[in-house]
């Protein structure tokens, strides 16, 4: 019977026998020239070493050996290609499969242990047979049925290993992990263990911490709560089976879980037990009332004020899309920066200051450097990675620590960290403790900048999206405005005792601010005199927009009259950022000119 190509034995899919293929190298006795059976159930090989008592198949010169059960060559294969190593060296074999079912408990792929050590992930081929890859396959976590039907109140033991995993779920307890052990973490698991208790269980070495730091902060908002759990006495690069090997006991070990503390990811440590029922980090201590402290003196200080609370604090500055957040964003940042007056708040000291702008366009981004100020305090950032990915996380904290700074702006927020729902209350509360908990990391101040929901008035606050985010932050800001050149700046929400307090603030010179009577209502006349003062600019010709911008000043309500006149008609763009007066025949000021004119246009005798 003709044997098909796809048959044949290749790089990719060698002989499940030998590991070799017609490929291999020549001269070191590696090539094989067979051929894999229709049914997948046979690997035809020609190498007469690997036979043993097997005969040959005169018409193909192959070795015919069973790949399921056992082979009558005194050997049991496996449907998984063998990996070869050249120059002599032995293949690879197979120590231990262990297989990733669905909730149902429908096999999806194994993860295979080798010796020497090594590991791959494989699924089946619906012939009995494996495919050496993950195509069309969605991982899933390991003994994921067990898991899904255990006792909810239980804790959920996260290990790097699945021999770990056995050895637990043999003592009783409930157990889980991932494929291919420490840094292959999917965010998509923690969606398994939302609402357990979770307790991991890293391996001794920096793999390990680093793993379960990047587990922990992916269930940061899922789980009930998460502790990380490093086990005393463990050797190098020791997991929970030698820690068990060693004679500890299950009991043992769930009160140590018991005693661990809620994992912060302030520093990225670990809980380490000192003795049974106590951490290093924190006690569980009863304070006597006489022995409370004093409260500071400037109880509604901060770094600005009672609006930019002190170190690891999460503000949310909530504001209408045009308000000019990223305006009075950057010229907080700016005097904070700086250590000068804002409003007539002084800010604690001069700050270091890291402002992410993800929003403004190049050029505007550029024009608010030049106009709003520069300071050696004040670093900006135009990108930020996958902040809900715990490397990107990771990045981005180690990019900040090298600034250390004192505060930080996410503007915006919802460009920081895209959702995929912006109203599911589970992935804000996430978002934002996450956000926290990097205000915690970097012992700074963060900011950021979200945009109001609809509906939204001065008397009754409501954010756009859900709940959690205004739930999760220590001090909520109200950016409002009042009239074109006026906003309010309320706080709506805080932990410090400044709930209320009120800026009124009316654009002044160069992107800038200036508290004003807070019982205003209305300026018109800072809306009129701008018009008076842009027409008489245009009076003496075409202007284009920098020009107004550096003679005037305030390019953000220069820009709101100029767009009003060109509507009314009483100005006109000559060309892309430029603008010219149009005079009607009625004008006032035409009439005047023309007063001075002799009818055939020449001057007069007094000029």
């Amino acid at each position: 019977m003709p044997v098909n190509p796809t048959q044949r034995f290749t790089k990719h899919n060698p002989c499940r026998v030998c590991g070799g293929h017609y490929s291999s190298p020549k001269g070191v006795g590696a090539r094989c020239f067979g051929y894999l059976s229709g049914d997948a159930k046979w690997a035809h090989c020609t190498r007469e070493e690997f036979a043993g008592g097997l005969p040959m198949h005169e018409a193909s010169s192959t070795y015919a050996h069973l790949l399921l059960g056992e082979c009558r060559c005194g050997k049991q294969h496996d449907a998984q290609p063998v990996t070869y190593k050249p120059s002599g060296k032995a293949s690879s074999t197979i120590a231990a499969t262990y297989g990733y079912c669905d909730e149902s408990g429908s096999l999806l792929f194994q993860a295979v242990r080798y010796e020497p050590k090594g590991f791959s992930l494989r699924r089946p081929n619906g012939k009995g047979g494996w495919v050496g890859n993950m195509e069309d396959v969605n991982p899933v976590l390991y003994r994921l049925p067990e898991l899904m039907a255990a006792d909810p109140s239980k804790p959920v033991f996260i290990c790097e290993g699945e021999k770990d995993v056995d050895r637990l779920i043999a003592v009783g307890l409930v157990a889980t992990t991932n494929a291919m052990g420490a840094g292959k973490w999917r965010d998509g698991y923690s969606e398994c263990l939302k609402g357990r208790s979770v307790v991991v269980l890293p391996d001794n070495d920096k793999d390990g911490s680093d793993h379960a730091a990047a587990v922990a902060f992916s269930l940061q908002g899922l789980a009930k709560s998460v502790k990380v759990l490093g086990l005393p006495g463990l050797p190098e690069k020791g997991d929970s089976t030698d820690w068990l090997d060693q004679g500890h006991q299950v009991e043992e070990l769930i009160e140590l879980a018991s005693a661990a503390v809620e994992w912060e990811p302030g520093s990225f440590r670990i809980s380490e037990p000192t003795r049974l029922g106590e951490s290093e980090e924190r006690r569980f201590t009863l304070i006597p009332s006489t022995d409370v402290m004093l409260p500071d003196d400037d109880i509604e200080g901060g770094s600005l004020g009672p609006y930019i609370p002190y170190p690891s604090s999460l503000v949310m500055l909530v504001g209408e899309s045009s308000a000019g957040k990223t305006v009075l964003g950057k010229d907080m940042a700016y005097h904070l920066a700086e250590g000068l007056d804002w409003v007539g708040i002084s800010p604690s000291g001069e700050q270091r200051v890291i402002y992410v702008d993800l929003e403004s366009p190049e050029n505007v981004f550029r024009e608010h450097a030049e106009i709003i100020g520069r300071s050696e305090n004040l670093v900006f950032a135009r990108s930020v990675p996958a902040l809900g990915s715990p490397h990107g996380a990771e990045e981005f904290l180690s990019v900040c620590r090298q600034f250390s700074p004192d505060v930080l702006f996410l503007d915006s927020l919802s460009e920081a960290w895209p959702v995929q729902d912006e109203n599911d209350n589970a992935e804000a509360s996430r978002q934002m403790s996450a956000i926290k908990m990097i205000a915690k990391s970097l012992g700074c101040t963060v900011v950021v900048t979200w945009n109001m929901g609809e509906g939204n008035v001065k008397e009754r606050f409501k954010a756009r999206g859900a709940t959690a985010r205004v739930d999760r932050s220590d001090l909520v800001l109200n950016y409002t405005g009042l009239t074109d050149n006026t906003r309010q700046l309320k706080i709506v929400k805080s932990r410090y005792g400044t709930l209320n307090k009120v800026l009124t603030l009316r654009f002044a010179g160069e992107l800038g601010f200036e508290a004003v009577d807070a019982n205003i209502t209305s300026t018109p006349s800072a809306i009129d005199d701008l018009v008076r003062m842009v027409k008489d600019k245009l009076q003496f010709g075409v202007m284009t927009r920098k020009e107004l911008v550096d003679s005037l000043g305030n390019d953000d309500l220069l820009d709101k009259v100029l767009g009003r006149l060109v509507k009314a008609g009483e100005v006109c763009r000559p060309k892309r950022g430029s603008y010219e007066l149009v005079v009607s025949s009625e004008s006032p000021n035409l009439r005047e000119k023309d007063s001075e004119e002799t009818s055939d246009g020449s001057p007069t005798a007094d000029d």
